[in-house]
């Protein structure tokens, strides 16, 4: 990962995982980076040191993408073992371990504070509880490959491996 300087061009600092990059993303305070890799590790960096802040590893598997909670207290990752891991910032402690796609997620993230949204490889969508960790719906839905929720949770828009957005809602 390279931090750059957007009215210089220059490049400020050189980030390396040791294996493919897949999800980097802001924290809603903009102090900090979060990035998820193949090297099996989430890796949070501070903004203005430059400095990694924190490094979630041990995993058995890739990480296929790793997104902040609108707050900035929690990451929300999916692993390639099919499995969902909402992580505590702070304390460096897994939360809760979400179970239910037959294929790894492709993407991940919270909305409305209190939900998270997932989609997988096994063309199924889930909404599930944040705090419960509990499943609430499964859309199935074929040849999509990324998904979001619009901010008030009314709506569902899909990025369509065959050429297509879909919104649902």
């Amino acid at each position: 990962m390279i931090i750059w300087n957007v009215n210089s061009g220059e490049a400020i600092k050189r980030i390396r995982h040791s294996n493919f990059v897949h999800c980097v993303q802001f924290s809603p305070d903009n102090q900090f980076i979060l990035s998820s890799s193949n090297d099996k590790t989430i890796t949070l960096y501070d903004v203005q040191s430059k400095k990694v802040f924190k490094k979630f590893k041990g995993y058995s598997d890739h990480i296929s993408c790793a997104r902040f909670s609108p707050n900035g207290r929690f990451v929300v990752a999916s692993l390639e073992d099919k499995t969902i891991r909402i992580l505590d910032i702070n304390s460096g402690k897994e939360l809760k371990t979400l179970e239910g796609h037959s294929h790894f997620a492709k993407d991940v993230k919270y909305f409305s504070g209190a939900s998270i949204v997932s989609c997988s490889n096994d063309g199924t969508i889930c909404l599930w509880d944040a705090k419960s960790g509990d499943e609430l719906q499964e859309f199935t839905i074929p040849k999509f490959i990324c998904v979001d929720i619009s901010p008030d949770g009314s709506k569902i828009a899909l990025g369509c491996s065959d050429n297509t957005i879909q919104i649902w809602g």
